[in-house]
């Protein structure tokens, strides 16, 4: 079974992207992460799967090339360079969406971020999000939220707020059915031998 979480911790923990300033270092990183999304688009484009030293080293010339092209250089290019070839290699590329969200969350975490998914039956406009974003942060006591939007007609309507695996449910369709499950447990205990 695969395990995004040490590519990830391998990826965020390389020397080249952390100085001696931690702020410095967080810039970096969300940099390198930004050339590794931009080099996993451009690999997609290419035929068949990557893996292997052969693909790897096509790739690179490929990236070496854009590079050039562009006039980037620098720790976070070459880390992110270095990291999608090792992906290559190793024949895990196809798990770059995954190593990617692992990344991002090291990140959230080390700023002090945290994101929440915001459910609602419709758009939930600013003055929700902004009492969502209130709430989330007493809850997990992050410094910032970053809030993610998603659109769930069947709620009916309320808001839920997922954060991280926890659920917390306002929604109209959860009341429905907590209420319908204590209307069972009341008939239920109705019922005596």
């Amino acid at each position: 079974m695969f395990r995004a979480e040490p590519w990830a911790e391998a990826f965020t923990g390389t020397a080249a992207l952390s100085p001696e300033d931690p702020e410095e270092g967080l810039s970096l990183t969300a940099e390198a992460l930004e050339y590794l999304r931009l080099f996993c688009r451009f690999a997609l484009l290419l035929p068949g799967d990557l893996s292997g030293c052969g693909d790897a080293g096509r790739m690179d010339a490929s990236i070496q090339r854009a590079l050039e092209k562009q006039s980037c250089s620098g720790p976070a290019a070459d880390t992110a360079r270095r990291f999608i070839l090792l992906m290559i290699r190793r024949g895990c590329f196809h798990q770059h969406k995954r190593i990617i969200l692992e990344i991002e969350k090291i990140i959230y975490r080390r700023k002090g971020l945290k994101e929440v998914i915001v459910e609602t039956a419709v758009d939930p406009g600013e003055q929700l999000l902004s009492a969502a974003r209130k709430k989330a942060a007493l809850l997990t006591g992050a410094r910032e939220i970053k809030t993610t939007i998603r659109i769930i007609p069947s709620l009916i309507g309320g808001v839920r707020l997922r954060i991280g695996s926890v659920l917390f449910d306002g929604s109209i369709k959860g009341q429905l059915k907590k209420m319908a499950a204590d209307l069972s447990a009341a008939d239920l205990s109705g019922l005596e031998a």
